[in-house]
C-alpha cells in the first residue's frame, strides 16, 4: 500500500508520558482504505494529536 493523503493536527505536547495511539479503519474498499488515528496522553487521556490518512491498496 501507498499513502495517498494525510493530515495531521498536533494539539499539545506530550512530556512525562507515554502515548497512546488509536487507529480505527473507518471505510475499506477494494483500491482504498480511510482510517482516523488519535493520539493521546497514557497518564491523562487528554487529545496530543489526531490524523486522517488515506492509503491506496496495491496488487
Amino acid at each position: 500500500m501507498t499513502t495517498v493523503q494525510q493530515s495531521t493536527t498536533f494539539r499539545q505536547a506530550v512530556t512525562g508520558s507515554d502515548v497512546r495511539i488509536e487507529a480505527v479503519v473507518t471505510k475499506l474498499g477494494r483500491r482504498m482504505a480511510f482510517t482516523d488515528v488519535a493520539l493521546t496522553q497514557a497518564n491523562s487521556g487528554e487529545i496530543a494529536a489526531q490524523a486522517s490518512t488515506v492509503y491506496a491498496l496495491l496488487g
